[in-house]
């Protein structure tokens, strides 16, 4: 029997019969999160330090700690890749994902294990510290040591074994027939489905660590050896204009935009997105577009607007990827000519800082190269590994769980195909009876949920972050119609804002705008092109909207806090992306 782990119901809204929907178990054939280890429970007991502070639940977000020990964690909603409500299904398909974290933090040695909850249908995360209070610190330093060592073995390992890895599982669900497969085959495909799902991500998260912090550590070198130009970005200029798969497909987009014929760029132009297809379908030149628009989205489509199962992929519904072209209509700025122009501009610089460490001692020169190829191979593995990992795999699975929603929908177990999601896994290895009810309640509970705002945090407080007094000081603070985030992208740009709730609402934008938004993925890149910056509320220096960002030379602030009510939509804003600065210059419109 699973085990319920938390769950959170608000008055009106109707009981679910079975499994809970608000409540996370544990994915079936996986173990549950990682426990504290009795040491550093030991530890943590006999700790000077002050009791956290609770944080007050929202009365519209209840919340039962059916674990006591989750109180006491901090729990952060994961905006930077869920912010939006998810199903049942959905989460247990993230669920099974992380897992492949766990590994590699045992493997790392690391102090904290990841631990992760369905909170009324949000997705939230926390840490377990699980070594003794005075360990953490030695333990912290021995495993960034193991990712480091990593960073240098990258060349080798994606060519070798991640690569070869990463393509073997995709052509295992390429390879399946699910049209002719029976239904029990199916659900035997899931479970190996799950199983790979389990290795691929697995994968992924051995890529990211040692590709992130090969470019931390390179920024932190050229820091070191020319501290005096006191530009934090100053490093990452160097790790510009290399191709990559985020790149690629917005380049390609931009060509097949370049490739229409007028008739066509007329009904891209004119027609709603959603309706563009099928009026293209009714003319030869039309139907010649549309070969080249399947090609393409074959190639590139292969996922949705944003890290999901359930939302419906571009090749399902390529009405996103309809509003880039009309986008892309509007604008002459060539996104591949100015790529190139960054590209040389970066290895001018390189050359510049080559003749500058001409007088180093040759170690130091040698470190410099190491690192900086590091680097620029931690960049674009960054990007890559989203694309086929995070973003093609889960477009494959998407396929097995929408097969056998459509088989269920046939034998009258459900709806609709998408109602599939409703169900948590192992209820979907099992169903062989009428679940419209059960899928009814749960979708009941994820549409009231669905309106709320989740809170940034449960739990309790974050222990204060120790911070360096000087840059404590001297670090702005929102005030006087100025809000502050991470510099990221340098630039100085001034525009209308476009506050974007989704990637689907993209027709709105018109070139030289300020997007403002909560995150980005990669689905969001072709946009760059005609963007006059971009301000997030979520992400770092090495999130995917600052490394893409700097790739289109895009001035670009992330982690603004509530940039989105803060902003009006239309609002003239200043970036100074430099500093981290966005001012508040004129009305909304």
């Amino acid at each position: 029997m699973n085990q319920t782990w938390m769950m959170g119901l608000s008055k009106g809204v109707p009981p679910v019969h079975g499994p809970l929907t608000a409540c996370s178990r544990p994915v079936h054939g996986l173990r549950s999160a990682p426990r504290h280890s009795p040491k550093g429970e030991a530890m943590q007991k006999e700790s000077a330090s002050p009791a956290p502070t609770p944080i007050p639940i929202p009365d519209d977000f209840p919340v039962i700690w059916l674990d006591p020990e989750d109180a006491a964690l901090t729990w952060n909603q994961e905006g930077t890749h869920f912010p939006e409500s998810m199903p049942p299904l959905e989460f247990d398909f993230w669920n099974c994902a992380i897992h492949g974290i766990y590994d590699l933090q045992e493997r790392f040695s690391a102090p904290h294990r990841l631990v992760i909850r369905y909170f009324n249908t949000y997705f939230y995360m926390g840490d377990r510290l699980v070594v003794a209070e005075e360990e953490k610190k030695h333990s912290e330093e021995q495993s960034q040591e193991q990712i480091l060592e990593l960073a240098g073995q990258m060349h080798l390992l994606w060519p070798r074994q991640w690569w070869p890895e990463i393509q073997e599982h995709l052509a295992f669900w390429e390879d399946f027939d699910l049209e002719s497969a029976s239904l029990e085959a199916l659900k035997r495909h899931l479970d190996e489905t799950w199983e790979r799902v389990q290795q691929i991500w697995r994968l992924h998260f051995a890529m990211g660590p040692p590709a992130y912090k090969a470019m931390e550590k390179f920024k932190e070198f050229y820091g070191e050896l020319f501290e005096e130009e006191g530009n934090a970005l100053a490093a990452y200029s160097l790790l510009q204009g290399l191709e990559n798969k985020t790149l690629e497909m917005g380049h390609a987009l931009w060509d097949l935009s370049r490739r229409m014929a007028p008739g066509v760029a007329e009904i891209v132009a004119q027609r709603e997105s959603s309706e563009v297809v099928a009026a293209l379908g009714a003319s030869e030149e039309g139907r010649a577009f549309l070969a080249e628009f399947k090609a393409y989205l074959h190639e590139y489509g292969q996922r949705s607007n944003h890290w999901s199962l359930s939302l419906p992929d571009w090749i399902q519904d390529p009405a996103p990827v309809v509003e880039t072209l009309k986008s892309y209509l509007a604008t002459e700025c060539d996104p591949r000519v100015e790529f190139e122009k960054l590209a040389a501009a970066c290895e001018r610089s390189l050359g510049d800082v080559r003749e500058r460490l001409s007088g180093y001692p040759q170690p130091v020169r040698d470190e410099f190269e190491e690192r900086l190829q590091q680097a620029r191979l931690g960049m674009v593995l960054s990007e890559d590994h989203n694309f086929w990992i995070d973003f093609n795999s889960t477009y494959k699975v998407r396929r097995v769980v929408m097969q056998l929603g459509r088989r269920f929908t046939e034998a009258n177990f459900i709806e609709q195909a998408a109602d599939v999601f409703y169900l948590h896994f192992d209820e979907v290895r099992q169903v062989d009876t009428d679940q419209r009810a059960l899928v009814a309640s749960r979708r009941a509970i994820f549409e009231h949920f669905r309106a709320i705002k989740p809170p940034p945090r449960l739990g309790v407080e974050p222990p204060p972050k120790e911070e360096d007094e000087e840059k404590k000081h001297d670090k702005p603070v929102d005030g006087d119609g100025v809000l502050r985030g991470e510099a990221v992208s340098p630039g100085k740009v001034r525009g209308p804002a476009r506050v974007m709730e989704t990637v689907a609402s993209a027709e709105r934008l018109q070139p030289g705008d300020i997007m403002v938004a909560q995150t980005t993925s990669s689905s969001w890149t072709p946009l760059f092109a005609i963007l006059g910056g971009v301000v997030t509320e979520v992400g770092g220096a090495l999130s995917h909207c600052a490394v893409v960002a700097r790739e289109y030379g895009l001035p670009a602030v992330v982690g603004v806090e509530a940039a989105r009510e803060k902003i009006t939509d239309g609002q003239i804003v200043e970036l100074d992306a430099a500093e981290g600065l966005v001012r508040l210059v004129g009305e909304g419109g």
